[in-house]
């Protein structure tokens, strides 16, 4: 089973370090390992590269550190090559994938540009402008199919767009944009999945949304190959000042939000259930709270459930079971 990955920046006696942490995925609190990677010059934004084969040799770690996009290459395990980039190709959507073969994929976006970027290993680094928005990108999701081609959803003016890219070699890419979805009321959150259907014996590529109408937050599910409206969930909430942090979903594609009020206090709904507190008294986000996340266990685990992690007092994963789902 594919471990939960997380990267984070420790602050040791001599500098700072990128740390790649793995966890379990049937219980997300069980540490497999956690790899020193590299030292930097301060706290920067960090993000890895999701594998397309579990196991496979070449990974890469990215950040920017003065207008240098970084790119360490990991394999085997362990630290390779460093390379700078110094040309322009904006900021990072994540998330990026490194392919079977060592290939680094991902997009950017720069003024009003989205960028294909490739950096294949040992060579030289391909950049493709993909299209032109003409507005910021808001809200946006990303996955990649089995053949390690991105598809990005974005949100623009309530229109819920979806942009397939297909890579056929250093050469030849073809790209489609479709319309998906038009929203009375303004979208606050876009989820892309690509999952195995059992019912349908293949991989479908979905999108779930989010909206809020009146006291409620309204989930819709759109296979986004034929645009095909699949579900829908309506979730009564009783205090519509709390602000969405996140959407996750089970495995049956029901929506659980995370959410936060004025003081800091996290709170978890789910699709069918009431609203609960996820955090304690004494704690609040972003004071002693950090960083929180939901994450879902396997659904093959005895231990089935939405956990939240956060960091506490910038030094400790903290985590807390907020649903079991199965009996």
């Amino acid at each position: 089973m594919i471990p939960i990955r997380t990267s984070w920046i420790n602050e040791g006696e001599d500098g700072f370090y990128i740390f790649l942490m793995d966890c379990s995925y049937n219980l997300p609190s069980n540490i497999i390992s956690n790899r020193r990677i590299a030292k930097i010059n301060g706290l920067r934004d960090i993000t890895y590269s999701i594998p397309s084969v579990y196991g496979q040799n070449v990974e890469h770690v990215l950040w920017v550190d003065n207008d240098t996009l970084y790119v360490a290459e990991i394999i085997n395990g362990g630290l390779g090559n460093i390379r700078r980039i110094k040309r322009p190709i904006g900021y990072i959507l994540n998330p990026p994938l490194t392919t079977e073969d060592g290939e680094l994929r991902f997009l950017t976006f720069l003024e009003g540009l989205v960028k294909l970027v490739r950096i294949p290993f040992k060579g030289e680094v391909m950049v493709d402008d993909i299209l032109k928005l003409r507005g910021l990108l808001d809200k946006y999701s990303i996955v990649f199919d089995m053949d390690s081609n991105p598809y990005l959803v974005y949100n623009l003016d309530r229109k819920i767009y979806y942009l397939k890219i297909n890579i056929y070699d250093q050469a030849n890419i073809d790209r489609r944009v479709d319309l998906l979805a038009e929203a009375n009321n303004p979208v606050l959150n876009l989820h892309l999945s690509n999952a195995w259907r059992y019912d349908e014996d293949s991989y479908r590529i979905s999108l779930n949304y989010v909206v809020q109408e009146n006291n409620k937050l309204c989930s819709y599910l759109i296979d986004v190959d034929n645009g095909k409206h699949l579900s829908h969930a309506y979730t009564p909430l009783e205090d519509m000042k709390l602000k969405l942090i996140q959407v996750i979903l089970d495995y049956d594609y029901n929506p659980y939000f995370l959410l936060q009020d004025s003081l800091g206090t996290l709170w978890f709904k789910s699709y069918d259930g009431e609203l609960i507190k996820a955090t304690g008294e004494d704690e609040r986000c972003s004071g002693n709270v950090s960083y929180p996340v939901m994450l879902i266990s396997s659904k093959y685990s005895r231990k089935y459930c939405i956990y939240l992690r956060y960091v506490k007092n910038e030094s400790t994963f903290t985590y807390r079971k907020l649903k079991r789902l199965i009996d």
